[in-house]
């Protein structure tokens, strides 16, 4: 294109899609939210990428949070790919996923969905964020459950315990369906699906056992914290996403979390004056443990219907939460 103007704005949907090339292009504002993501077709559209390395420092991109949420998890997954293939190891990149009994079996890496993957680990941590309370009332509220779970703490390893303790998987999936009982999303949060982080756990429960069925987790917990719903003035964030710290919890898990994966129940007290609406709730964090193998977890393959979403060295695994019905293939 021949640009007779020394700055250029370009406004426009399919007239300026990813067949034109536009040099010098500096300054990038992209809105498109599909409902499923591919990440070849997002990258397109955004327009950022493409040689221009001398230009970078008055390079701007500009979009919403949930889209920035969408393509760090495509720059994780790209990133944990190529760790696999560069470090060596097995130089092997495995695709699995989750079958309708629970078992990991082989899948075929063209019916991956990229963009809705989910990088694992070791020491990867699993957290909801951009969420609220719900309303506090009512015999099934949000105090009614914090209550039951207050009294299932105490039973089973206390606050603030020294070493945390081993619980079942089922019993873990169990706590946090009463958690997320508890909470609801913002519409501009990064995506959490209670389902997917149940089976992400249920794969780090199975590593190393050969009959495939899930092991313990280890669950440490914690009352009387304070974080604050949304972050500060001058953070790059609109929502807190680190409830728990490196000094406590970090700590814990380095030295515990080596074989199993680690829960920690945090006990918000969940005050108005930190964007709350004045009733303690259950803050959930889970750490892939040291051992674990890199995976890439996808919730869907090419196929499935959309899940429902509440708002090392050697192989990469890529897991799915549930298997696809055979459909007609096409005579093309």
């Amino acid at each position: 294109m021949r640009l007779a103007r020394p700055f250029n704005v370009f406004v426009g949907g399919q007239a300026i899609d990813r067949g034109v090339t536009l040099a010098n292009l500096i300054g990038f504002y992209y809105g498109r939210r599909p409902n499923r993501f591919q990440q070849d077709t997002v990258l397109q559209h955004s327009r950022m990428y493409g040689y221009r390395r001398d230009h970078l420092p008055v390079t701007r991109f500009y979009t919403s949070q949930y889209l920035w949420y969408a393509m760090a998890d495509m720059e994780d997954f790209d990133s944990s790919l190529r760790d696999a293939i560069v470090s060596g190891g097995d130089r092997e990149v495995q695709f699995i996923r989750q079958s309708e009994n629970g078992r990991i079996v082989p899948c075929s890496p063209n019916r991956i969905l990229v963009a809705d993957t989910q990088t694992i680990r070791p020491g990867k941590r699993l957290v909801p964020f951009g969420f609220q309370t719900r309303d506090a009332s009512g015999a099934q509220g949000v105090n009614a459950i914090v209550a039951g779970i207050d009294q299932w703490v105490r039973e089973t390893c206390g606050f603030g315990a020294r070493r945390p303790v081993e619980v079942p998987y089922d019993v873990i999936c169990g706590i946090l369906d009463s958690i997320a009982e508890t909470l609801e999303f913002d519409a501009d949060a990064r995506p959490f699906s209670w389902d997917s982080t149940k089976a992400v756990l249920r794969h780090l429960c199975t590593q190393g056992r050969l009959d495939g069925i899930p092991g313990g987790v280890l669950v440490w917990a914690a009352d009387g914290r304070t974080s604050a719903r949304k972050a500060g003035e001058g953070s790059h964030a609109i929502y807190v996403e680190t409830p728990d710290s490196t000094r406590t919890e970090g700590r814990i898990a380095d030295e515990f979390a080596l074989e199993m994966p680690i829960l920690f129940l945090l006990r918000q007290n969940g005050t108005e004056s930190q964007g709350w609406r004045n009733t303690p709730f259950y803050w959930p964090v889970i750490r892939a443990q040291k051992s674990a193998k890199a995976a890439v977890y996808t919730p869907q393959v090419v196929g499935d219907d959309p899940p429902p979403v509440t708002r090392r060295r050697g192989s990469t695994r890529v897991i799915a939460a549930r298997r696809r019905q055979p459909r007609a293939r096409s005579t093309r």
